[in-house]
Parts: structure tokens; sequence; C-alpha cells
């Protein structure tokens, strides 16, 4: 018994440094699955509360259409978590996997991932993201495949380096010396050794996605309808001289601390992970 207490204390403090981060990350989830439940006004509705400063029936709150600014933050939560999630899976399983083939084949393969890899690395990243989404149209679905089109690369170069660190043991030329086959070293030897690196590949992604996402609908490269928390930004810097008002109060300062919060949460998770599988 007291060794099970001993043990329990060791994980507690070895992730007690996490726990703030998951929590916060656990509030942004929280108001996007449950956005419905919450009794504020819909984030689509106009009222005649025009430029209402934060008060018990608008928390955040209106805009120059007498929106409510907390039920648009909530709905973009919503929209930045789809982003950024999807983002983060496409991308990271992708890139992942694109990386162990070339690490592990080696050759051809991974001469052409490589330079693949650094033909995209030479590319700008946002402004070839404005390109894409500028040519695909204003859509959500386009934005996350703009994202994930570059976004592979980071895993994909990670990945690959940490195959070809594994492929080089001498427990894997000795499987594959006696018949083992690709699928075998992925399961037993690569997947338990790689998977903290898409582990925070992934986390990473999310965060770049996300921000990448407040980026483009900040130019107006995405759906306006969805109410992202880079729409937000866009409508608040829209109003004119909204600087010499007090409106940017809680107009434009929401969506910023709302965005920098969920990203250097994000940021930290990514941190820890990668201090625990060092």
């Amino acid at each position: 018994m007291t060794g099970f207490f001993a043990q329990y204390t060791t994980t507690i403090q070895k992730y007690r440094s996490i726990s703030l981060y998951l929590f916060i990350i656990c509030l942004y989830v929280l108001a996007a699955l449950c956005y419905d439940l919450f009794p504020v006004t819909p984030y689509n509705e106009a009222t005649a509360d025009i430029l209402q400063p934060p008060s018990k029936f608008h928390l955040l709150g209106t805009d120059d259409l007498g929106m409510d600014i907390f039920s648009q933050l909530l709905y973009g939560t919503k929209i930045s978590l789809l982003v950024g999630v999807s983002c983060g899976i496409f991308a990271a399983a992708g890139g992942s996997i694109i990386g162990i083939f070339a690490g592990y084949k080696g050759k051809k393969a991974d001469s052409a991932v490589l330079s693949l890899i650094e033909i995209l690395n030479s590319i700008p990243e946002l402004p070839f993201m404005i390109v894409l989404a500028a040519v695909m149209g204003a859509d959500i679905k386009n934005v996350i495949f703009a994202i994930c089109l570059i976004s592979w690369v980071m895993p994909a170069r990670t990945v690959r380096s940490k195959a070809v660190k594994i492929k080089q043991q001498k427990y894997v030329a000795f499987a594959e010396k006696y018949g083992a086959g690709f699928f075998y070293i992925f399961r037993k030897h690569l997947l338990p050794e790689i998977y903290p690196v898409i582990a925070v590949g992934f986390i990473k992604i999310v965060n770049r996605a996300v921000i990448a996402e407040a980026s483009l609908a900040f130019l107006g490269l995405s759906d306006p309808t969805a109410k992202s928390w880079g729409i937000v930004l866009n409508r608040a810097l829209e109003f004119e001289n909204i600087f010499l008002t007090d409106y940017w109060k809680w107009w434009l300062v929401s969506p910023v601390v709302c965005l920098l919060i969920f990203v250097l949460s994000i940021a930290g998770i990514a941190r820890e992970i990668e201090k625990k599988s060092v």
C-alpha cells in the first residue's frame, strides 16, 4: 500500500506542471462541445443592443450589429478546434507515415521525400497558404486542406530522422535477418519509439493550424459565416476608428486573449511532453 501511494505521488508530481495547461484546454473543449447548452444569444443573431459594454446580459459586450461577442467566441472555439484537430490528425498521421517510410526504406524513397521537404521548407508558409486559400475559395474545408498541405513537413522530417536511428539498431537488424517484415518491425520497434514524437508533432500542428486559420480568417480568406476568432478580429478592426472609442476594450481584446491563452496552453503541453519523452 505504501509503495502504491509513493508511486501515485510521484506520478502526480511528474505531471503537475502539465495539469494547468490540460485544464485550460479542457475548458475550451467543453465550450466547443457544449455551445448549444450555454444560455447566450445565438452567435449570428443581431439585436438592438449595439456596441454595448460587458454586462450581465452580454458578458463580453456586443459588436456594431448587436451580436453577442461572448457567443461568437464560444462558437469560434468550435471552429478553431475543428480546424486544429483535423489538421493535426491528417498532417501528423500523413507526415509520420511518409517519414517512417522514407527513413526505413532509404535510398530513392528517402531522397525523394527529402527533396520534397526541402522544396516546401523553402516556401514561406503564410503566403503559400494565402495563395492556396485565395485560389480554392473561402471555405473551412479548403482552409484545412491548405494548412495540411504545408504542415505535414514538420512531423515527416522529425519522424524520418528518428526512423533512421532506430533502423541502425542491432535488434532491428537481427529481426530483419530472421525474416521480420516491415509491418512487424513497425509495430514492435518503430511505433513504440516514434509515438511520443508523433504526439508532440500532432500537438504542435494543432497550435500552428489554429494560428494559421485565425490569420487567414483575419485576412478575409476563410468562411465569413463561421465566426472564428480571426473573423471576430477582422470585424473589429474593420470598424472605423475603433481605437478612438472604448469599443476595442471588449470587442478587440477578448478574441486576442482567447487565442493567446489557447496557443500558450497548447505550447506548454507540447513542451512538457517533450521534456518527459527525452
